[in-house]
Protein backbone atom coordinates (compact mmCIF):
# COMPACT_ATOMS: atom_id res chain seq x y z
CA UNK A 1 0.00 0.00 0.00
CA UNK A 2 2.87 2.66 0.75
CA UNK A 3 4.41 1.73 -2.73
CA UNK A 4 1.19 2.34 -4.34
CA UNK A 5 0.60 5.58 -2.58
CA UNK A 6 4.26 7.19 -2.80
CA UNK A 7 4.93 6.52 0.40
CA UNK A 8 2.61 9.34 1.14
CA UNK A 9 -1.48 9.66 2.02
CA UNK A 10 -1.71 13.40 0.90
CA UNK A 11 -3.84 12.10 -2.01
CA UNK A 12 -7.25 13.98 -1.66
CA UNK A 13 -10.08 14.69 -3.93
CA UNK A 14 -9.65 18.42 -3.01
CA UNK A 15 -6.68 18.97 -5.46
CA UNK A 16 -6.67 18.97 -9.26
CA UNK A 17 -3.48 19.27 -10.90
CA UNK A 18 -2.93 21.31 -13.65
CA UNK A 19 -3.33 20.29 -16.25
CA UNK A 20 -5.44 17.19 -14.91
CA UNK A 21 -4.57 15.20 -18.38
CA UNK A 22 -4.89 15.65 -22.20
CA UNK A 23 -8.61 14.61 -22.52
CA UNK A 24 -9.95 16.73 -18.94
CA UNK A 25 -7.43 19.54 -20.06
CA UNK A 26 -9.29 19.01 -23.79
CA UNK A 27 -12.52 18.95 -22.40
CA UNK A 28 -12.42 21.82 -20.35
CA UNK A 29 -10.83 23.75 -22.84
CA UNK A 30 -13.47 23.63 -25.16
CA UNK A 31 -16.15 23.99 -22.44
CA UNK A 32 -15.04 27.29 -21.06
CA UNK A 33 -13.64 29.17 -24.73
CA UNK A 34 -16.57 30.58 -25.15
CA UNK A 35 -16.92 32.67 -21.55
CA UNK A 36 -15.73 36.31 -21.50
CA UNK A 37 -12.81 37.71 -19.71
CA UNK A 38 -11.33 41.15 -20.39
CA UNK A 39 -7.67 41.46 -20.18
CA UNK A 40 -7.97 44.43 -17.46
CA UNK A 41 -8.52 41.30 -15.15
CA UNK A 42 -6.02 39.80 -15.95
CA UNK A 43 -3.81 42.62 -14.70
CA UNK A 44 -5.27 42.71 -11.31
CA UNK A 45 -3.77 39.53 -10.94
CA UNK A 46 -0.35 40.08 -12.55
CA UNK A 47 0.26 43.45 -9.97
CA UNK A 48 0.55 40.90 -7.28
CA UNK A 49 3.87 40.20 -5.82
CA UNK A 50 5.53 37.24 -7.03
CA UNK A 51 5.80 35.30 -3.88
CA UNK A 52 2.17 35.72 -2.51
CA UNK A 53 -0.39 32.93 -2.03
CA UNK A 54 -2.84 33.74 -4.56
CA UNK A 55 -7.15 32.16 -2.46
CA UNK A 56 -9.52 33.54 -5.39
CA UNK A 57 -12.88 33.38 -3.49
CA UNK A 58 -16.20 32.50 -4.32
CA UNK A 59 -19.44 33.85 -2.63
CA UNK A 60 -21.18 30.33 -2.82
CA UNK A 61 -19.62 26.51 -3.33
CA UNK A 62 -19.29 25.80 -6.78
CA UNK A 63 -17.52 23.21 -8.59
CA UNK A 64 -17.66 25.31 -12.09
CA UNK A 65 -16.38 28.42 -10.65
CA UNK A 66 -13.41 26.26 -10.00
CA UNK A 67 -12.91 24.22 -12.59
CA UNK A 68 -13.41 27.90 -14.92
CA UNK A 69 -10.52 29.44 -12.81
CA UNK A 70 -8.10 25.53 -13.26
CA UNK A 71 -9.00 25.99 -17.28
CA UNK A 72 -8.55 29.44 -18.00
CA UNK A 73 -6.20 30.82 -15.84
CA UNK A 74 -3.68 28.13 -17.13
CA UNK A 75 -4.56 29.07 -20.48
CA UNK A 76 -3.46 33.10 -19.74
CA UNK A 77 -0.49 31.74 -17.38
CA UNK A 78 -1.95 32.90 -14.55
CA UNK A 79 -1.57 31.63 -11.13
CA UNK A 80 -3.95 28.56 -11.28
CA UNK A 81 -5.94 27.15 -8.66
CA UNK A 82 -5.10 23.78 -8.27
CA UNK A 83 -6.92 23.52 -4.52
CA UNK A 84 -10.47 23.84 -3.22
CA UNK A 85 -11.58 24.43 0.32
CA UNK A 86 -14.37 22.01 1.22
CA UNK A 87 -15.24 20.70 -2.22
CA UNK A 88 -14.27 17.45 -3.72
CA UNK A 89 -13.32 17.14 -7.65
CA UNK A 90 -14.16 13.81 -9.06
CA UNK A 91 -15.07 13.51 -12.53
CA UNK A 92 -11.73 15.02 -13.74
CA UNK A 93 -9.25 13.43 -11.99
CA UNK A 94 -6.59 10.99 -13.83
CA UNK A 95 -7.68 8.00 -12.82
CA UNK A 96 -4.07 7.20 -11.87
CA UNK A 97 -4.65 9.69 -9.29
CA UNK A 98 -8.33 9.23 -8.64
CA UNK A 99 -7.06 5.58 -7.69
CA UNK A 100 -4.27 6.90 -4.93
CA UNK A 101 -7.18 9.08 -3.34
CA UNK A 102 -9.73 6.06 -3.03
CA UNK A 103 -6.75 3.89 -1.67
CA UNK A 104 -5.76 6.16 0.77
CA UNK A 105 -9.01 7.26 2.24
CA UNK A 106 -9.99 3.37 2.94
CA UNK A 107 -6.04 2.99 4.38
CA UNK A 108 -7.20 5.77 6.64
CA UNK A 109 -10.07 4.23 7.57
CA UNK A 110 -8.74 0.67 8.31
CA UNK A 111 -6.13 1.55 9.98
CA UNK A 112 -7.16 4.55 12.19
CA UNK A 113 -11.12 4.03 11.79
CA UNK A 114 -11.57 7.44 10.67
CA UNK A 115 -11.70 9.67 7.51
CA UNK A 116 -9.44 10.64 5.71
CA UNK A 117 -9.63 14.57 6.40
CA UNK A 118 -7.10 17.38 4.44
CA UNK A 119 -7.64 20.08 8.11
CA UNK A 120 -6.72 17.13 10.34
CA UNK A 121 -3.61 16.02 8.44
CA UNK A 122 -2.58 19.41 7.68
CA UNK A 123 -2.69 18.81 3.63
CA UNK A 124 -4.34 22.09 3.06
CA UNK A 125 -1.32 23.80 4.44
CA UNK A 126 1.00 21.46 2.63
CA UNK A 127 -0.84 22.11 -0.77
CA UNK A 128 -1.52 25.24 -0.21
CA UNK A 129 2.08 26.31 0.68
CA UNK A 130 3.24 24.37 -2.60
CA UNK A 131 1.28 25.49 -5.28
CA UNK A 132 0.84 29.07 -4.30
CA UNK A 133 -3.44 28.93 -5.42
CA UNK A 134 -6.66 27.97 -4.47
CA UNK A 135 -9.70 28.77 -4.14
CA UNK A 136 -12.62 29.16 -1.59
CA UNK A 137 -16.32 29.57 -1.05
CA UNK A 138 -17.77 31.85 1.49
CA UNK A 139 -20.94 30.59 1.80
CA UNK A 140 -22.25 27.66 1.94
CA UNK A 141 -26.02 25.72 2.68
CA UNK A 142 -24.91 23.77 5.89
CA UNK A 143 -22.06 26.44 6.49
CA UNK A 144 -23.40 27.55 9.68
CA UNK A 145 -24.49 23.37 10.79
CA UNK A 146 -21.18 22.32 9.73
CA UNK A 147 -18.74 25.39 11.44
CA UNK A 148 -21.18 25.82 14.91
CA UNK A 149 -22.92 22.69 15.87
CA UNK A 150 -20.66 20.09 14.09
CA UNK A 151 -17.62 22.05 14.84
CA UNK A 152 -15.92 21.55 11.28
CA UNK A 153 -12.94 23.81 10.29
CA UNK A 154 -13.66 27.18 9.15
CA UNK A 155 -11.54 27.62 5.71
CA UNK A 156 -10.48 31.26 6.76
CA UNK A 157 -9.70 30.93 10.26
CA UNK A 158 -7.79 28.16 8.75
CA UNK A 159 -6.35 30.99 6.90
CA UNK A 160 -5.31 33.04 9.04
CA UNK A 161 -3.66 30.66 10.78
CA UNK A 162 -1.65 30.06 8.15
CA UNK A 163 -0.76 33.73 7.09
CA UNK A 164 0.42 33.85 11.05
CA UNK A 165 2.92 31.33 10.14
CA UNK A 166 4.19 31.91 6.62
CA UNK A 167 6.12 35.07 5.49
CA UNK A 168 4.38 35.19 2.26
CA UNK A 169 1.34 37.34 2.22
CA UNK A 170 -2.03 35.48 1.24
CA UNK A 171 -3.91 38.04 -0.90
CA UNK A 172 -7.70 37.01 -1.17
CA UNK A 173 -8.99 37.67 -4.67
CA UNK A 174 -13.13 37.95 -5.14
CA UNK A 175 -14.12 36.16 -8.77
CA UNK A 176 -17.52 36.41 -9.49
CA UNK A 177 -20.05 34.74 -12.51
CA UNK A 178 -22.38 36.82 -14.82
CA UNK A 179 -24.59 34.73 -16.65
CA UNK A 180 -26.28 37.68 -18.05
CA UNK A 181 -26.14 41.38 -18.29
CA UNK A 182 -29.95 41.88 -17.27
CA UNK A 183 -30.26 43.16 -13.91
CA UNK A 184 -32.36 41.05 -11.60
CA UNK A 185 -36.30 41.21 -12.28
CA UNK A 186 -38.62 42.60 -9.54
CA UNK A 187 -40.99 39.27 -9.76
CA UNK A 188 -38.59 36.43 -10.52
CA UNK A 189 -40.27 34.25 -13.59
CA UNK A 190 -41.13 30.12 -13.53
CA UNK A 191 -37.69 29.28 -14.40
CA UNK A 192 -35.91 31.30 -12.37
CA UNK A 193 -37.92 29.75 -10.06
CA UNK A 194 -37.38 25.92 -10.99
CA UNK A 195 -33.29 26.40 -12.16
CA UNK A 196 -32.35 29.65 -10.16
CA UNK A 197 -31.96 33.28 -10.55
CA UNK A 198 -29.56 34.74 -13.31
CA UNK A 199 -27.86 35.91 -10.40
CA UNK A 200 -27.36 32.43 -8.87
CA UNK A 201 -28.42 30.08 -11.42
CA UNK A 202 -28.25 25.79 -10.63
CA UNK A 203 -26.71 23.45 -12.11
CA UNK A 204 -29.09 22.84 -15.25
CA UNK A 205 -29.27 26.41 -15.82
CA UNK A 206 -25.47 26.84 -15.78
CA UNK A 207 -25.50 24.13 -18.22
CA UNK A 208 -27.59 25.06 -20.59
CA UNK A 209 -26.38 28.63 -20.72
CA UNK A 210 -22.87 27.49 -21.07
CA UNK A 211 -23.68 25.44 -24.20
CA UNK A 212 -26.22 27.68 -26.13
CA UNK A 213 -25.12 31.11 -24.69
CA UNK A 214 -21.99 31.23 -24.18
CA UNK A 215 -21.05 34.51 -24.94
CA UNK A 216 -23.53 35.88 -22.20
CA UNK A 217 -21.12 34.45 -19.42
CA UNK A 218 -18.32 36.54 -18.32
CA UNK A 219 -16.28 37.19 -14.93
CA UNK A 220 -14.84 39.79 -13.09
CA UNK A 221 -12.29 39.91 -10.50
CA UNK A 222 -12.74 42.17 -7.74
CA UNK A 223 -9.83 44.11 -5.76
CA UNK A 224 -7.31 41.86 -3.82
CA UNK A 225 -7.78 41.80 -0.02
CA UNK A 226 -3.76 41.89 1.22
CA UNK A 227 -4.21 39.31 4.46
CA UNK A 228 -1.11 40.39 5.70
CA UNK A 229 -2.25 43.97 5.96
CA UNK A 230 -5.63 43.36 6.82
CA UNK A 231 -4.35 41.27 10.17
CA UNK A 232 -2.06 44.39 11.43
CA UNK A 233 -5.06 46.35 11.36
CA UNK A 234 -6.40 48.23 14.61
CA UNK A 235 -9.44 46.26 14.72
CA UNK A 236 -7.73 42.98 14.69
CA UNK A 237 -5.22 43.95 17.64
CA UNK A 238 -6.12 41.64 20.40
CA UNK A 239 -8.85 39.48 18.45
CA UNK A 240 -9.47 35.88 18.56
CA UNK A 241 -8.90 33.63 14.71
CA UNK A 242 -12.60 32.92 15.56
CA UNK A 243 -13.33 36.56 15.85
CA UNK A 244 -10.80 37.84 13.16
CA UNK A 245 -12.92 34.98 10.54
CA UNK A 246 -16.14 36.19 11.02
CA UNK A 247 -15.52 39.99 10.33
CA UNK A 248 -12.82 39.01 7.30
CA UNK A 249 -16.06 36.79 5.68
CA UNK A 250 -17.81 39.48 6.38
CA UNK A 251 -15.45 42.07 4.56
CA UNK A 252 -15.31 39.57 1.57
CA UNK A 253 -19.29 39.26 1.11
CA UNK A 254 -19.99 42.67 1.11
CA UNK A 255 -17.62 43.59 -1.56
CA UNK A 256 -18.68 40.52 -3.77
CA UNK A 257 -22.10 42.18 -3.36
CA UNK A 258 -21.00 46.04 -4.37
CA UNK A 259 -18.89 44.86 -6.66
CA UNK A 260 -22.17 42.93 -8.29
CA UNK A 261 -24.70 46.39 -7.40
CA UNK A 262 -21.94 48.16 -9.25
CA UNK A 263 -22.09 45.88 -12.37
CA UNK A 264 -26.21 45.58 -12.66
CA UNK A 265 -26.41 49.45 -11.69
CA UNK A 266 -23.77 49.56 -15.05
CA UNK A 267 -25.57 47.55 -16.92
CA UNK A 268 -29.09 49.21 -16.08
CA UNK A 269 -27.99 52.98 -17.04
CA UNK A 270 -27.01 51.58 -20.43
CA UNK A 271 -30.30 50.10 -20.82
CA UNK A 272 -32.10 52.67 -19.90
Amino acid sequence: IDRLLKNSHDHFFCFLPSPPGSLSAFLLDRLFQGVFMGAEQADIIKNIPENAIIVYTSKYKSGFDFLFAHTRYRQQRLPVPQLVFDSEIYLWQPLSRAFRVCLAYLDELIQHHRIHNPYRSGYYERALLSSGCALLPLVEKKGFYRRFVKEKTDPLRYLIEIQKKTDRPVYLVPQLFFYTKKPLPAVPSLVDMFFGSSQRPGKIRKIVTLIRHPGKIFVELSQPLNLRQWLSQPACVDKSDDYMALQLRRELLLQHNRHRQFMTAANLKVIR
